[in-house]
């Protein structure tokens, strides 16, 4: 699950990552914790800066309390700062 709200950036990881995983893509905090506990992916990768972030609650705080959910306690999460694509 990829969760970033930039729109362009998003495409470019999506298209990147799909070569090799189910991408599911979220824009906001509020729309990613429902998704991550219904879906419950092996990876979350997460905008820091991400949007309505639970009360924009830090990423790591978001990060831990994805891990510490009996149903996801097994999902990877990482938080991502920058990300940078090059040929």
């Amino acid at each position: 699950m990829l969760a970033e709200d930039d729109i362009e950036l998003a495409r470019l990881m999506k298209e990147y990552f799909t070569h090799h995983f189910t991408i599911s893509l979220i824009q906001n905090g509020i729309d990613a914790v429902p998704a991550i506990l219904e879906q419950q992916p092996d990876l979350v990768i997460l905008d820091v800066m991400l949007p309505d972030k639970m009360a924009l609650m830090s990423a790591s705080k978001f990060a831990s309390n994805i891990r510490n959910t009996a149903k996801t306690n097994k999902t990877v999460t990482v938080c991502v700062p920058v990300i940078y694509f090059s040929n």
